[in-house]
């Protein structure tokens, strides 16, 4: 009886971790074509932190990246070094997820899709892409933007 419990469960196991590598290997493909049709080089999708910088200088700029990370990293630094109650840290991860959110929008604007798209992405966080002539002149036109004016500040006349 053990035994076959062992095989049943080293089955459900094996096929657990070959979905895993599929979805894996299919999700460094997506980031690659993403990068290169974004007119980026491939290869930079592979590099874990470097790839997040570059996928916000794509959508949005690489002041938001910065501040994602910071707002990200602050809230496991600052409970090393002071006490705050656990809505301080609440806001701060809510933060980051807001701004991972608008990138995530950003991005499905950046290459020609709507809402639904950035949803998507913000689900699954790869797509199929596709980058038209318009869509890389707002990239460019996003990249020129300080980070001193968002790019939400310009659209509403902030």
């Amino acid at each position: 009886m053990a035994s076959t419990n062992m095989s049943a469960f080293g089955a459900m196991f094996f096929s657990l971790i070959s979905v895993l590598w599929v979805w894996y290997v299919v999700t460094l493909i997506a980031g690659w074509k993403m990068f290169t049709k974004a007119g980026e080089k491939g290869w930079k999708s592979l590099i874990p932190i470097y790839s997040d910088y570059i996928r916000f200088k794509i959508s949005w700029s690489g002041g938001a990246f910065w501040l994602y990370t910071l707002a990200s990293a602050a809230q496991y630094i600052i409970p090393l070094f002071a006490e705050a109650p656990p809505a301080v840290f609440s806001l701060i991860a809510l933060a980051a997820i807001v701004i991972k959110f608008m990138q995530t929008m950003k991005l499905s604007q950046a290459f020609g899709h709507g809402i639904l798209f950035g949803i998507g992405l913000w689900v699954l966080e790869h797509g199929k892409c596709r980058v038209s002539r318009e869509s890389r002149k707002a990239v460019a036109a996003l990249r020129k933007i300080s980070t001193d004016n968002p790019p939400w500040a310009v659209e509403n006349g902030i």
